[in-house]
């Protein structure tokens, strides 16, 4: 396979979360990642596209998950674990503005990762929220994410949480155990705990779309897995599926009837850990 041509004015390199923020009109990438983008639209014109609508129907479903947890499920605490997107539509703001509407308490969110870009990121845009704060740490490993000294002092763990695995779990590769990443957070997660996953599936995937999308992860260094839809929803376990349970992302409970689907598609779902 030919190298992915870049050309650009720094030593940075693309990352998976500056490929998106750029895909989506944000201000959080590198040149690097503007050129990855460009290079593989150069190979495939509608992947642009697919990539967008992928990505917009993904953070859409985040903000209506959001808002069901804090105003229907009354959980008030987040842990964002790698998402990378920050924002207008970011978990902090959605659930902020959601429990305002109904005037409840402030949520407390945490945005946890080991990418530097979305810690310089979260450094500017949470700068003089209380509410909000940036952990760095492990999403491959849970501890140094759930013992964190800040997150100890910012999460009440005897209380319900909502933790978000969206737009990170297709980049947990199966030698790292993906399941394992996830029963390892929600075996210690209390009662009434929601688990919130997008994952973009390999059913219905287009072959050539496919072959486009691994090959410009892969040249940045961020491999990813694709899954079917059973094994995405092994990742629940035993939980409690929400209506209308694993879907594609932009039909969960989402207001606007079902659309064309596209050639690249990411299922999206809510766990919560039952009462007994």
């Amino acid at each position: 396979m030919n190298a992915v041509p870049w050309s650009v004015p720094d030593t940075s390199e693309p990352s998976a979360a500056g490929l998106y923020d750029y895909l989506l009109g944000g201000k959080n990438h590198r040149a690097a990642d503007e050129a990855a983008a460009e290079w593989v639209v150069s190979l495939n014109p509608s992947l642009k596209d697919h990539m967008i609508t992928v990505s917009q129907e993904n953070r859409d479903f985040i903000g209506r998950a959001v808002r069901h947890i804090v105003q229907e499920g009354q959980v008030f605490q987040f842990l964002d674990v790698g998402s990378g997107q920050l924002g207008d539509m970011s978990v902090h703001r959605v659930a902020q503005a959601a429990a305002q509407e109904v005037g409840s308490k402030d949520v407390k969110v945490v945005y946890a990762g080991n990418n530097s870009d979305m810690s310089a990121a979260a450094k500017i845009e949470l700068a003089g929220d209380e509410n909000a704060i940036f952990v760095a740490g492990n999403p491959l490993a849970p501890k140094s994410i759930l013992d964190h000294p800040k997150t100890a002092r910012f999460l009440n763990f005897n209380e319900p949480i909502a933790y978000l695995f969206t737009t990170i779990m297709h980049f947990i590769l199966d030698v790292d155990d993906p399941k394992g990443v996830i029963d390892r957070i929600m075996m210690q997660a209390t009662a009434g705990s929601y688990l919130l996953i997008s994952h973009v599936t390999s059913d219905e995937l287009d072959p050539e779309v496919g072959e486009r999308v691994r090959t410009l992860f892969r040249e940045i260094r961020q491999p990813i897995e694709f899954r079917t839809a059973r094994q995405i929803r092994s990742f629940f376990g035993d939980l409690e599926m929400m209506e209308p349970g694993l879907v594609d992302a932009g039909e969960w409970r989402s207001p606007r009837p079902a659309g064309e689907r596209h050639p690249m598609r990411t299922l999206a779902g809510v766990g919560r850990k039952k009462m007994w």
